[in-house]
């Protein structure tokens, strides 16, 4: 099912991904050097720049090419991408968040969604199967979901609760040993997934820690170590 689709993620050694923490130059090359790897024509892909909501645009063929030009990255605005397009490759840059890939292997479309802490809260994920229901009849216990290296609990630390919504996030906040607060954005992805109709058996999230592991940028360790930022790309697309 899989093999219709390719999904994948830059790490610290492809460089920062990102135009707001590098020298546009440097970020372009790195992209477009990234995508190269995959077999990937940067002309071919969509850039998404992330606002921490939930909204989801269908991309086609005229939405590509806004990847490597610095004056194009607020053409797409919001925190998913979704598309039946094969060969359009759907592309965003993270640090800690979840990038995750949607697929339907029936209607042959595809999804790219980015679910950090607000996105998560407001259930970007239901937003995505239901925009791909709308738009390529997609049958939630059809989809795949893979999802990129994040933060874990041990890492997604916070002195209190305060600011965070208990109510919401459940067991999926725990006080630790430490005396602080964890928060588990996997599990409830994962929650969020099965409540949506996808299939356990359907879903792969990785158990990477960008935070501990210093092959993907982290926003939080950049703020505890004071080491430069950057973000990773995830990018999805549909085989043609």
């Amino acid at each position: 099912m899989v093999e219709d689709c390719k999904f994948g993620f830059s790490t610290t050694d492809n460089d920062n991904m990102s135009f707001v923490y590098g020298d546009e130059s440097k970020v372009a090359q790195a992209r477009s050097n990234y995508l190269r790897k995959q077999g990937i024509a940067n002309k071919d892909a969509v850039f998404i720049k992330l606002e921490h909501g939930t909204s989801i645009h269908r991309v086609g063929l005229q939405h590509q090419g806004n990847l490597l030009d610095p004056a194009r990255q607020d053409e797409i605005i919001g925190d998913g991408l979704i598309t039946n397009q094969p060969g359009l490759t759907l592309f965003l840059v993270v640090a800690d968040c979840i990038g995750a890939m949607v697929f339907d292997p029936i209607s042959k479309s595809i999804g790219l969604i980015h679910a950090g802490r607000k996105g998560i809260e407001q259930n970007i994920l239901k937003k995505a199967i239901d925009a791909m229901s709308v738009e390529y009849d997609s049958e939630p216990s059809d989809l795949i979901l893979i999802a990129s290296p994040s933060i874990s609990a041990e890492s997604y630390i916070f002195d209190d609760s305060e600011g965070i919504d208990m109510q919401f996030w459940g067991q999926d906040v725990s006080k630790g040993k430490d005396g602080k607060y964890h928060m588990d954005i996997k599990s409830r992805l994962e929650a969020q997934a099965i409540k949506g109709g996808i299939k356990k058996s359907n879903i792969t999230i990785s158990p990477i820690d960008t935070f501990t592991n210093k092959s993907y940028f982290s926003h939080r360790r950049s703020m505890a170590t004071g080491e430069r930022e950057g973000r990773f790309a995830v990018y999805a697309v549909i085989k043609s």
